[in-house]
Formats: C-alpha cells, sequence, structure tokens
C-alpha cells in the first residue's frame, strides 16, 4: 500500500523565489501552451512513498520543480523524473498548470505515427465501425462524440468484468460491454486509430482523500487510465471514456461508484476499517502525525533553516545566531525559574515575610497601597501623612520586620506573630 500525499503551499511562498533546479529545460517544455493566467498556476509539495520506479507523482502539467535531496528532470510528454529510482520516502516542490495544451501547432510525424499503430490483423469489427465513421466524411471530434456516444448508451462499470475472447476489443465493445478505465482507455484509442486518429492511453491518478490539515492522500486504489487524441491545431487532446459510461468514477471516489460488494475489493482491508469509525479515526490521526512529522520535523531543511533566520534574525551571521541561542537558553532558564516560583509562590518564603505579606493585605483594605519599589520605610512616612490613626501601630509592626529579617532577631518573630493574630491592625472606621 503506497501513497502520495500532495500539500498546499501558502501563496505568498511562490516558485519565482525558489533556487529552481529545473525551469523550462531537460524535458521540452517548449511544448506545452498555456492555455490559462499565472494567477490559476498550483504551487504545492509532494509527500511520495518509495515505489522503486524514475517517475514522480505531480499535477499535469508540471512547469517547474524543487527538490533538496533528488535530482529532477523531466521526461517525454511533461513527465517529472528522477535520476535515480525513488527508494526512500521523499519530499519535493511542484510548479504545474491547471490549463494546458500539448504539441498544439506543428505535428511531429513520427510520434503520430507511432500512436497510430495497431496490430496487422484481428478485432474485424472494432476496424470495420471506425472505417464506416472515417468514410462518413466526420471530422476527429465527431467520430470522438460517435465513440463515447456508444460508451454512454451501451456499457457499464464493474471491477469484475467477465473474460474476453482472442479479438478482446470486438469481444468488449459488441459482446461483453463491461469493465474498467483500463477496458474503456484502452479500445477508445483502438477505436480512434482505426478511423485514422493519432491515440493513447495515459495512465495516472484520479482524486483522493481531502484532509483537515489542508492536505490530500492518494493511494493506489485512485490510480485510473484515460485517453489523448491528437488534433490538428490543437494538439493532444484529453478524452475519459469512463466518465461516459460511469460520471460517479470520475467525480466521487471508486467505491462511490461501484455496488457494495465490489466496493469492498477497493483498498480491502483499508474499507473494513473504515465501517469501525473509531479505527477508521484513528487511522486518519495517524496519517495527519505522519504527515506533520515529515514536513514539519524532517522537512526541516538548510532552506527552511535559512528562511526561519532570515524572517526572525534578519540574517544568519554567526553573532545572531549566538545571540538567539544564547537569548533562547536565557528564556528557557527564566521561564523554568518562573514556573517553579508560580507552581509553589509561598512554599519557600521566609515566616516573617509571610507575616508581613497579611499585613500588607490589610493595609490594602484601609485604602494604602504599598507602591512597586516602595520600602517599608517610606510607605510608614506615607501613611504618617495620609492615615495618621493608623501609624504608630504600622511603624510597629515594620520596625519588628527589620529586626528579624535584617537583624538576626528570631525571637522577635513570636511578638510579630501575636499582634498579627489579634487582628491588628484594625481597620479604620
Amino acid at each position: 500500500w503506497s501513497q502520495v500525499t500532495l500539500g498546499a503551499r501558502p501563496a505568498e511562498n511562490p516558485l519565482d523565489n525558489w533556487n529552481l533546479q529545473i525551469k523550462n529545460k531537460q524535458g521540452g517544455l517548449e511544448n506545452i501552451d498555456q492555455l490559462s493566467d499565472q494567477h490559476s498556476t498550483y504551487y504545492y509539495s509532494v509527500l511520495m512513498e518509495p515505489h522503486n520506479y524514475q517517475w514522480l507523482f505531480s499535477l499535469m502539467a508540471p512547469v517547474e520543480a524543487y527538490s533538496q535531496n533528488m535530482r529532477l528532470r523531466f521526461g517525454p510528454n511533461i513527465l517529472l523524473l528522477n535520476q535515480r529510482p525513488v527508494s526512500t520516502r521523499s519530499t519535493y516542490e511542484v510548479m504545474s498548470l491547471p490549463s494546458y495544451r500539448v504539441g498544439p501547432s506543428v505535428a511531429d510525424v513520427n510520434e503520430l505515427s507511432r500512436n497510430l499503430v495497431l496490430p496487422k490483423s484481428g478485432n474485424p469489427k472494432a476496424r470495420e465501425l471506425a472505417e464506416q465513421w472515417k468514410q462518413e466524411g466526420d471530422s476527429a471530434k465527431a467520430i470522438m462524440d460517435k465513440a463515447l456516444l456508444l460508451y454512454r448508451e451501451s456499457f457499464s462499470y464493474t471491477l469484475q468484468p467477465p473474460p474476453l475472447g482472442s479479438d478482446s476489443i470486438d469481444d468488449f465493445i459488441f459482446s461483453k460491454q463491461r469493465g474498467f478505465c483500463e477496458h474503456f482507455s484502452s479500445s477508445f484509442v483502438y477505436l480512434m486509430r482505426a478511423a485514422g486518429i493519432p491515440a493513447r492511453v495515459v495512465v495516472g491518478y484520479l482524486g483522493g482523500e481531502m484532509k483537515q490539515g489542508g492536505y490530500m492522500v492518494v493511494r493506489q486504489s485512485d490510480a485510473h487510465a484515460w485517453a489523448e487524441v491528437w488534433l490538428p491545431g490543437e494538439g493532444w487532446y484529453r478524452v475519459d471514456p469512463t466518465a461516459a459510461v460511469s460520471p460517479l468514477r470520475v467525480e466521487r471516489a471508486l467505491h462511490e461508484a461501484v455496488d457494495s460488494k465490489e466496493a469492498s475489493m477497493v483498498g480491502g482491508a483499508l474499507l473494513r476499517l473504515q465501517a469501525l469509525r473509531w479505527l477508521s479515526l484513528a487511522r486518519n490521526k495517524m496519517e495527519e502525525w505522519d504527515y506533520l512529522w515529515q514536513t514539519t520535523v524532517l522537512g526541516y531543511d538548510s532552506e527552511s533553516q535559512s528562511g526561519f533566520f532570515q524572517k526572525y534574525l534578519g540574517g544568519k551571521d554567526p553573532w545572531r545566531l549566538a545571540v538567539f541561542f544564547v537569548g533562547t537558553i536565557a528564556i528557557l532558564l527564566l521561564l523554568y525559574y518562573l514556573l517553579s516560583v508560580l507552581k509553589h509562590p509561598s512554599k519557600n518564603l521566609p515566616r516573617e515575610l509571610k507575616l508581613l505579606q497579611t499585613v500588607l493585605k490589610k493595609l490594602e483594605k484601609n485604602g494604602v497601597i504599598r507602591q512597586p519599589g516602595e520600602t517599608l520605610l517610606s510607605l510608614s512616612k506615607r501613611i504618617e501623612c495620609t492615615k495618621p490613626e493608623l501609624a504608630h501601630e504600622y511603624s510597629a509592626v515594620f520596625t519588628l520586620y527589620y529586626q528579624i529579617a535584617y537583624q538576626g532577631k528570631n525571637e522577635k518573630l513570636v511578638d510579630l506573630q501575636r499582634i498579627i493574630k489579634r487582628g491588628f491592625p484594625y481597620k479604620a472606621g
């Protein structure tokens, strides 16, 4: 079971600012005509499981890509490739065009010839039907529409197709008429080639499962096959015969396009887990944690570090880094100290200081609040001016505190406790 995770990249970090490994080279990007403006360009990251092939997942059509650890290049037909087979979990960034056209103006004779090739014999009924469409003088698009109408009216989607005979295309189109995407795409391409229209089967992935973290998981069960035909002046044109047979297969997940019996075949144990809600939730949470671990912790590469230091420190000069790390350690130590004090604020305070705090709280009830940094001597003088009726009693308390705290006369602690216990000082009336 393999999967690919597509994560959206924030709009404020466009690929134009990246150190791109490949851009408009190594793969014929000059064959793409862009049909939409740059505002609809997709920027995204991919976390891919190992599959031991060179090809890489991407949205069509990728025009720029970057990876910290892989050597990327473009292959034929705008496929994104790695220099070596992918044998470990990998991450890379891609820019793709949602609307595009390949090879629209000048026909490559060799390429078109390859996509007209058919076996020398076999499937006479399919050849005859395609030749009939061709002789009627219809355009390539009109012939495509006739073929799609045939699929729409006569075929059904199933994951358990009946076996086919030696003339498999004839048997499928004119007899069995039940199958899945590979049956529809391959038979459609056969009809197009027999009608003189260059066509080819394209395989990839369709759909996926959106996650709350803002990313999509694409699994092997999302694999799909469709077709492309070459139209003069337009280039390779995408056609999906499966959509004509089963629109649900294109618009929703695969298990929603088939009956309950066949749905159990999709993903096997995975779907059985989904029947148990708590197991499904646990699986989704594990996938989310795994994605965050890979992208946030393991994916925190030198580029991410440079961006962090540039944003918050103004650069990555040695003195800036030293200040950052020393300051971080100092803040952590301060937080540890503050947490220990707040957790037990009075646990280790001297007895005389606890008694003084009690006296100051009672003083506040009489309208006198000790100011930050104010000494007891200054506070005593202020009481004489604002609350002369309390001055003598508070002065005695402060004197006892000074004798205990600063002169070491611990025997005076009994006198201070006795004054506090009897309710001193009395609240002024």
